[in-house]
């Protein structure tokens, strides 16, 4: 049963996330502010609802792999972009089992933070704290959310992703 309430609950978020759905029917469960976030990996703070459990989930903004070791300023970027959006929303978009965690409940869920038009892995990788590449899912994962919110999403991420590169911004200074 708490499956089916963590599956309506996180779809009620995808939900709210995007323009035109009613944010008072989104609960708060995954708001960005009870995730506890170290760089692009996040768990949850504090209970988001008395009849939500969560547990071993490790919330993601990479889909995949392609970071840069030399990058420092993420934590900043993503800290002050949070500190401005504070009604921003954790959107579940593709998960799967966690990574050297054996525990068969144990799930990493690639997420965007949402607030509004403004999405914080287009910031990341605006300033060249993320590839692009990071952003994509692979041929096999089963996105929760619809065809053209991707495509959308992935048109600001290559634009985000050029003007990186051209600005030479942080993995980026390095590549000339």
């Amino acid at each position: 049963m708490r499956i089916r309430q963590i599956f309506f609950v996180v779809l009620l978020t995808l939900l709210a996330g995007f323009p035109g759905f009613n944010r008072a029917l989104a609960r708060p469960f995954l708001s960005a502010t009870n995730i506890n976030w170290q760089e692009y990996y996040g768990s949850t703070t504090n209970p988001p609802a008395a009849d939500v459990l969560v547990t071993n989930v490790t919330f993601c903004l990479l889909a995949h792999g392609d970071v840069h070791t030399d990058t420092t300023n993420i934590q900043a970027t993503m800290s002050g972009w949070l500190t401005n959006h504070p009604q921003a929303v954790v959107v579940p978009v593709c998960e799967s089992q966690a990574a050297g965690n054996p525990s068969p409940g144990s799930k990493r869920i690639y997420v965007w933070v949402v607030q509004d038009e403004d999405v914080l892995n287009v910031e990341l990788v605006r300033q060249g704290c993320l590839g692009p590449t990071t952003q994509i899912l692979k041929k096999g994962d089963k996105p929760r959310i619809s065809r053209a919110d991707y495509k959308r999403f992935m048109q600001q991420i290559g634009e985000a992703g050029e003007a990186a590169e051209e600005a030479r911004a942080g993995i980026w200074a390095r590549k000339y």
